[in-house]
Order: structure tokens, then C-alpha cells, then sequence
């Protein structure tokens, strides 16, 4: 009889040679990009600063239970993504409305976690996009000064005029008829010692039967500015509100804020939730992480549509 043998150091053959199998295909999960921790208290801070009696309970409840023990922020953290279905609550999940965080809650949480665990390239701008304001030609004649020696204090008062362009931007600013006159005086205090001087301005701007104040021309120019963009008429169109120019706007507007008159202003990116008109005008923001802030109108360049926005169908 014979037999087949492997002689030694043959690596394969013979009854007991190891048989060759494919490796199995192993899938993981990709790790997190954020800090758990970092975005839970994050979170809990923010929801806090709603300052409603749900809100503040989550947040005193859930600190409490982490002291406790009882969770953690990385289990807080698991819980709120478990309930979130792409920044809306099961509820909305398929709702058409374009905006449900404005009114719910749970909406409002699930978009906070959808942004900080799950963020999303910035929306981009569409339009012109502000730039920091106009130098218009100005000429400055000085109408008087008093200088005190006991006080060592210098008054100053300066009549500003311009060209026939920002003449006609003041008498956007002020609603007046195109003939109307316009006026400016400038009035400065320079006072202190020898060493360190300070001075105080006030700028005095008549046109037509209305008058205004400022405490320096660039912010003058930032009203003129922000007179021919109309942001609070765009943010009305982002609300959506009954009185807003049409065609009304949903989704995520650019706001471009003032930086100062040596800067372009600079955007922030969110929804517009309300606005409130008057005085102190301001609106309602969501920011894209979900922090809510109140934005006043003069600190407001602009306000641009996006990428991320649409003209709203009212008709649905």
C-alpha cells in the first residue's frame, strides 16, 4: 500500500492542514466627533436660558441625577439623540411646517441635537453681500471755539456738509421730501490734563421736521447703510408675518452685524423667530446650533437669503 505523506516543514497538506476561510466583513460605527460631555452641558445651559418652568426643571432634574449617579452626561446626551429625528421630535418628524421649533419644544431640543452631534456645511449667502460703510466726501467748517484755562476744557461745534449723494441718503434716512434741508452739527468737549486728553462728540442731524443724535459719524453711516438694505423688512419676510413684502421666505437667513466702522460686517446664520418693531427694534434668532438671542436692528447691516432658504409657498 502506499501512502501519501508531507514531509516536514511542507506548509500545507495532510489531514489536519488548516483550511483557508475569507475573513468576516466587520463593520464599526464611526466614533463621535464631539465631546459628549462638552455637548450636554452645553445643552442643559442653553435650554436654561429659555427660562420656562419645563425647561428649567430639565435642567436643575437632569444636574441633580448626575450628581446622584443616577445617568450621565453622556446618557443625558444618548437620550435627547434618541428623540431626535433630524432636528424635529417624532411628532413633526413629516410635518410640513418649515419651522416647528418655534413652537415646539421638543422640536427646539431635537434641533439643538442635530446641530451639535450631527452639523451641516454653513449655508451660503445669496446677493450682495455688505461691506464696511461708504467714505463720503465731507467738508467740515468750524463755527466756533471756547477754550477754558481754569478747566482746561475746549468746546468745539463744526457744521458737516457732503455731496449731493449723501444728502439724498438723509433724506432717505429721514423719509423727508427730495428738497428738504439738511443739516449737521458736530459738537466735540475735549477735556482732561496736560498728558491725557479725552474728547466727547455729538453729531446733530436736522432734515425736514425731524432730528436725531449720534455719538460719532460712522454710526450715521451705519444707519444710512442699513436704511437702503431694509433688514427689518427682510426679517419680517423671514417670519413670514402677515404684513412682511412679498414673496414671504422660509428657512436659514445670513445677518450680517456691524464690526466697527475699520471692518466688513461679519454673518451669523439661524432663523428669524419674530420681530419686534419700534424704538428698540429687534428680532427673535435662532442660531444654527439652537441658542436663541434677541438681535437688535442696529447692530443689523444686512440680512441675506441663502442656500438653505426658499421662497414660502402660501398657498399650502
Amino acid at each position: 500500500m502506499t501512502t501519501n505523506r508531507v514531509l516536514r516543514g511542507v506548509p500545507e497538506g495532510g489531514q489536519f492542514a488548516a483550511t483557508k476561510h475569507a475573513e468576516p466583513d466587520v463593520t464599526l460605527a464611526p466614533a463621535p466627533t464631539y465631546d459628549a460631555e462638552a455637548v450636554a452641558k452645553g445643552i442643559l445651559r442653553d435650554v436654561r436660558d429659555y427660562n420656562t418652568s419645563r425647561d428649567n426643571e430639565m435642567y436643575y432634574a437632569t444636574y441633580e441625577a448626575i450628581r446622584a449617579g443616577k445617568t450621565s452626561y453622556q446618557g443625558f446626551l444618548d437620550g435627547l439623540i434618541a428623540k431626535n429625528h433630524g432636528g424635529r421630535c417624532e411628532q413633526h418628524e413629516h410635518d410640513a411646517d418649515h419651522s416647528p421649533e418655534r413652537y415646539c419644544r421638543d422640536c427646539r431640543i431635537a434641533f439643538m441635537v442635530e446641530a451639535r452631534t450631527n452639523p451641516k456645511p454653513l449655508p451660503s449667502p445669496r446677493g450682495v453681500v455688505p461691506v464696511r460703510q461708504a467714505h463720503h466726501h465731507l467738508t467740515r467748517e468750524q463755527l466756533s471755539r471756547e477754550y477754558d484755562p481754569a478747566t482746561k476744557t475746549e468746546n468745539t461745534t463744526t457744521k458737516v456738509t457732503g455731496d449731493e449723494k449723501f444728502e439724498a441718503a438723509i433724506r432717505r434716512l429721514f423719509d423727508a421730501p427730495d428738497d428738504a434741508p439738511v443739516e449737521i452739527i458736530q459738537e466735540d468737549c475735549e477735556y482732561g490734563t496736560d498728558w491725557t486728553r479725552e474728547t466727547d462728540s455729538e453729531i446733530t442731524v436736522k432734515c425736514g421736521d425731524r432730528e436725531a443724535t449720534y455719538s460719532y459719524l460712522g454710526a450715521l453711516m451705519q444707519d444710512l447703510d442699513r436704511k437702503d438694505r431694509n433688514p427689518e423688512a427682510m426679517a419680517l419676510r423671514f417670519m413670514r408675518a402677515v404684513d412682511g413684502e412679498r414673496p414671504l421666505l422660509n428657512g436659514i437667513a445670513a445677518v450680517y452685524l456691524d464690526r466697527g466702522e475699520h471692518r466688513d460686517p461679519e454673518p451669523v446664520f439661524g432663523k428669524i423667530r419674530d420681530v419686534f418693531s419700534g424704538r428698540d427694534a429687534s428680532m427673535d434668532f435662532l442660531y444654527l446650533d439652537g441658542r436663541q438671542d434677541y438681535i437688535h436692528f442696529n447692530q443689523v447691516a444686512a440680512i441675506l437669503e441663502t442656500d438653505q432658504s426658499s421662497e414660502y409657498n402660501e398657498t399650502d
